[in-house]
């Protein structure tokens, strides 16, 4: 459900949707990933970094999780965080 809320552009229901299922499995690398790019598609850039990096202590073989990270630090301005991701 939450990845079709993101498909059809909205991010705070899938947000909703994701938090619930990071509360019943904080594990989840997947779930953080997805809560990730809602925050992203949210303009809460801190957040989503967060919850990214989250996925990436979880799973550290998720490459979107890469590519969302070096996307928000080129955002920031922080050449050297995006290309150390974009290598992962």
């Amino acid at each position: 459900m939450a990845r079709a809320a993101l498909k059809d552009h909205q991010a705070a229901p899938a947000r909703d949707l994701l938090l619930r299922a990071i509360e019943k499995d904080p594990k989840s690398a997947e779930a953080w990933e997805g809560l990730g790019f809602a925050y992203t598609r949210l303009d809460d850039h801190a957040k989503a970094r967060d919850a990214l990096e989250r996925a990436a202590s979880i799973d550290p073989d998720r490459p979107r999780v890469h590519s969302f990270l070096a996307y928000l630090a080129e955002k920031r301005g922080d050449k050297s965080t995006r290309v150390a991701e974009l290598q992962k």
